[in-house]
């Protein structure tokens, strides 16, 4: 394993560690049907190679899909990440389903992974537009 990929994998534990936090904040904090508040968890990234600032995940729940169709129990969750100057934000969702499925999603193996491709394209396209 080179440096960097040692350094990208403190990267990939510490959104483990934040998709955990999140898994347990949508415990109590996101119900199972209708709408209700975003709920974000921020953590900065420390990396040579990370070119934009913070980043969020987030839980929120999926727009309904026509007026009067009735609470949704969909949920997604998104990676939002910041620009240095904290101006601009991208964001993608990286899943969605029920709350169940949103939380096993949040805190299966494959979620940082996941969640650190997803950071990387954002922050790299906030590079090619030149979005600092």
């Amino acid at each position: 394993m080179t440096a960097s990929q040692a350094e990208w994998g403190q990267v990939e534990r510490e959104i483990a560690q934040a998709l955990r936090a999140l898994a347990g904040r949508a415990a109590g904090e996101v119900p199972d049907t209708g709408g209700f508040d975003t709920v974000d968890h921020w953590f900065d990234v420390a990396h040579p190679g990370w070119t934009a600032g913070p980043v969020a995940l987030r839980i929120g729940a999926v727009p309904q899909p026509a007026p009067g169709s009735g609470p949704t129990d969909r949920r997604y969750v998104q990676v939002r990440v910041a620009t240095r100057s904290g101006g601009t934000e991208s964001s993608q969702w990286i899943t969605a389903g029920s709350k169940p499925e949103v939380i096993a999603f949040l805190e299966s193996q494959a979620a940082p992974v996941n969640v650190l491709v997803t950071m990387k394209e954002l922050a790299e396209s906030q590079r090619q537009l030149g979005l600092r």
